[in-house]
């Protein structure tokens, strides 16, 4: 079920939130209020990030579950810090802990396991993988999100157009490091049977693309388009 909140509070929150993580990388600020506009369309939305690195991403996440009485789960590898600064912190001073628990140190793919475990079926609104860019972890990841996807869930890739030769790990031993896995990813989740919309974004707007696949509603499409809603529509 969707929700919605006043464009006037969206407003004042994300120059709130705008403030607490400026200067903070990678994520580009207009990323995050896209970000920030897919979860508050959910009522109670239970999102999932895989890799939340220096909180950028996981400060507006949080901030929107909690206006509409949802709640975030993200892992790390590690806790980074960015001047001093980690996830932990931005949430802290957005007031944002009581909803979003971060657990560092674990491999994504037992983090998942324990989690999903615990929590079977389908009810992930929204997952969004900025992924380990290694084809093993990111094949595994992104499978296991889109299986407990609730229908109408929309699962965000980061990172469509990252090439290991080209953006990095070129002295690990990599199986295809010219071919963006994380497209090819994306491109075969798309081809189940059970999307209902695909659509990519951020080449005009960052200069960096994101994707984003939507699960097929049992009832049919009742909600706004994906890309209306990647493109600010209402």
């Amino acid at each position: 079920m969707m929700g919605h909140t006043h464009s006037h509070d969206s407003n004042l929150k994300l120059n709130y939130l705008d403030a607490i993580s400026e200067g903070v990388p990678h994520t580009h600020t207009r990323a995050c209020h896209l970000l920030y506009r897919l979860v508050s369309k959910f009522n109670k939305p239970e999102v999932v990030e895989v890799a939340c690195c220096f909180g950028k991403a996981t400060l507006y996440l949080a901030a929107a579950a909690k206006c509409q009485g949802g709640s975030v789960s993200s892992v790390d590898i590690a806790e980074y810090l960015w001047e001093g600064r980690s996830a932990t912190d931005l949430l802290r001073q957005a007031d944002l802990l009581d909803i979003c628990r971060i657990t560092f140190g674990r491999d994504a793919r037992w983090y998942l396991l324990d989690l999903f475990r615990q929590r079977r079926g389908q009810w992930i609104d929204l997952a969004y993988l900025d992924l380990s860019h290694t084809v093993e972890v990111d094949s595994f990841v992104a499978l296991a999100l889109w299986t407990h996807m609730q229908p109408g869930g929309i699962l965000v890739f980061d990172d469509l157009d990252w090439v290991p030769a080209e953006n990095g790990l070129v002295n690990k031993d990599l199986s295809e490091p010219t071919i963006s896995h994380v497209q090819v990813i994306f491109d075969y989740i798309s081809g189940l049977h059970d999307v209902a919309e695909r659509d990519a974004w951020g080449q005009e707007e960052v200069a960096w693309r994101w994707g984003f696949l939507r699960k097929r509603h049992i009832s049919g499409a009742d909600a706004v388009p994906l890309r209306d809603l990647l493109r600010g529509l209402e």
